[in-house]
């Protein structure tokens, strides 16, 4: 079911055809590494070890992996869906091939083609600077209005989807 690591400098191996649903890697597992291989799945991984390392074989599979602490290291050939570095994950590095990767920290992360500037979206299978994709961010706006006795009267909504920058003007009308 589930895999917690919390030896310094630790080396796991997830061995042929092993299927887990979560690895955990505590702050103490500074410096330790996982290896997924061959025909093997794993659901998430959350690692909040400095400078830790998930490596990924070519016929093996994660799912997500959280980096919560600087210095994390994804890499290999095999699948990692997401890759999500939050605001501490300083200086992480994604490798493997197709992986999308949120980069919420404050360094961009670097990729086998190029970077993931801080506050972006990418994968890494696209070349140089990845920023393309700037997170989209949805607001709801709800507007009251009342006349002087307390009710609202004949309002007309008009909604349409727009990306907000946080400078972004609106319209309102009342009939």
């Amino acid at each position: 079911e589930s895999a917690t690591v919390a030896a310094q400098n630790a080396d796991v191996t997830f061995a042929s055809q092993s299927t887990v649903r979560a690895v955990s890697m505590t702050a103490a597992a500074a410096g330790a590494g996982i290896s997924v291989e061959t025909s093997s799945t794993v659901g998430t991984v959350t690692t909040a070890a400095a400078n830790s390392t998930v490596a990924v074989d070519k016929t093996a599979t994660v799912n997500a992996v959280t980096a919560d602490g600087s210095g994390t290291k994804v890499t290999g050939e095999g699948t990692v869906r997401t890759v999500t570095a939050s605001a501490l994950a300083t200086g992480t590095t994604v490798t493997t091939p197709n992986t999308d990767v949120v980069n919420n920290s404050s360094t961009p992360v670097e990729t086998n083609n190029g970077t993931i500037p801080s506050g972006y979206t990418g994968t890494t299978n696209q070349k140089g600077e990845i920023g393309a994709v700037k997170p989209i961010t949805y607001y709801n706006l709800t507007i009251t209005l009342k006349d002087n006795s307390g009710e609202v009267n004949d309002m007309t909504a008009y909604t349409s989807n727009k990306y907000l920058d946080g400078s972004t003007s609106f319209f309102a009308e009342t009939a």
